[in-house]
C-alpha cells in the first residue's frame, strides 16, 4: 500500500519538476533596462540589461537592478511551484484539499 503511494509521490515530483522546467516567468527593474527570465525551478536563464546602464557606468545601480528583478522572476517562480504542488496534492488525494 505505502510502496504505490510512494512510487505516486516520485512520479508526480519528476512530473512537477519537468512541467517547472518548461515554465518561463520574467522579472523586470528599472522600468524594463533590467529583465531576470527563470524558470518555475528557480534557475536563471536569462539576463538582459539595457545598454544604456552601462553608458552611464553605475554600477551600484545595474547591481541593484538585477538584485531587484532577480527577486521578482523567484517570487513568481515560486508561487507558481506552490501552485503546481498544490494541484499535483489534489490529484492524489482528493476530496482532502
Amino acid at each position: 500500500m505505502f510502496g504505490n503511494i510512494k512510487e505516486q509521490l516520485k512520479s508526480a515530483q519528476s512530473e512537477m519538476k519537468e512541467k517547472l522546467a518548461e515554465t518561463q516567468v520574467s522579472g523586470k527593474a528599472g522600468e524594463g533596462k533590467v529583465e531576470v527570465v527563470v524558470n518555475g525551478n528557480r534557475k536563471m536563464i536569462s539576463l538582459d540589461i539595457a545598454p544604456e546602464l552601462f553608458e552611464a557606468k553605475n554600477q551600484e545601480e545595474i547591481q541593484q537592478l538585477i538584485i531587484e528583478a532577480s527577486n521578482d522572476a523567484l517570487t513568481q517562480a515560486e508561487n507558481i511551484a506552490e501552485d503546481e504542488m498544490m494541484n499535483s496534492a489534489k490529484n492524489m488525494l482528493p476530496g482532502i484539499f
